[in-house]
């Protein structure tokens, strides 16, 4: 499971925003990528969801961690992954892809 490895080297970024405020806003983000939220946790700081498998991104699963540093500052931790391990670099790619398009709504989003 993607919980099992929290804090084991995810893309990570920190942003100005409260955590219930950067909790919530990832969680749109989530929902409005299509993932699907499969588990979340606010208290623990996780929100764990899938991708549909398409053609040549092997689907995926990702997960977004967050970590309150300051009273209005969050850390955030995405890790993406394909459901299937093989030898296709485009699988791979949209794993990335998926981290780095999270990454960059949740800040858009925040920054609104």
């Amino acid at each position: 499971s993607l919980l099992l490895e929290r804090g084991k080297g995810g893309k990570g970024f920190v942003l100005q925003a409260g955590y219930d405020t950067a909790y919530q806003a990832a969680l749109t983000v989530m929902r409005e990528q299509r993932l699907k939220i499969i588990s979340k946790d606010r208290k623990l700081g996780y929100i764990l969801a899938g991708d549909t498998i398409r053609f040549f991104n092997g689907g995926g699963r990702v997960a977004v961690f967050l970590y309150e540093l300051e009273p209005s500052k969050t850390q955030f931790e995405i890790l993406s992954k394909p459901y299937f391990f093989l030898p296709l670099p485009t699988i791979y790619w949209a794993a990335e892809r998926r981290a780095s398009n999270l990454e960059k709504n949740i800040r858009a989003k925040l920054a609104a």
